[in-house]
């Protein structure tokens, strides 16, 4: 039986929507395919991720599959975390992650997500392709 994980996959055409629009602040794993690295972090994020739950949206996002939106955020390379808040990226890291610095991450997004402003639902942007800047 294939491991099920508890983190969703981001595309290029979800994106937008999922992790630009998202009412909570996002955390999104780019890992990259079969690198014991990113593998170790998408490890960590599943067992992590359920506290999460609530306060903070959490995507894995390909590497290999989705370069150019690597690229557009000013990702260098997989693994990386990526925290999104209204749609700006207000945190990113690259390499190895512990799980106190999860910890950490999560407290600022819970800040984050305590400081953004209530959506009206018919301002609310339209689902679409990723927007480009």
């Amino acid at each position: 039986m294939k491991h099920r994980s508890p983190i969703a996959e981001i595309t290029a055409e979800s994106f937008a929507l999922q992790v630009l629009h998202s009412d909570l602040p996002v955390l999104v794993a780019v890992s990259g395919e079969g690198g014991a690295a990113s593998q170790a972090l998408l490890r960590l994020l599943e067992e992590w991720a359920p506290q999460a739950r609530g306060r903070l949206r959490v995507f894995r996002l390909s590497a290999d599959g989705s370069s150019e939106l690597a690229e557009r955020f000013g990702v260098p390379s997989a693994p990386s975390l990526v925290l999104f808040s209204r749609g700006v990226v207000c945190y990113q890291f690259t390499g190895e992650v512990s799980r106190g610095e999860l910890d950490e991450l999560l407290a600022r997004a819970s800040l984050l997500g305590m400081a953004r402003e209530p959506e009206v639902p018919s301002e609310r942007r339209p689902a679409g392709g990723l927007l480009r800047s």
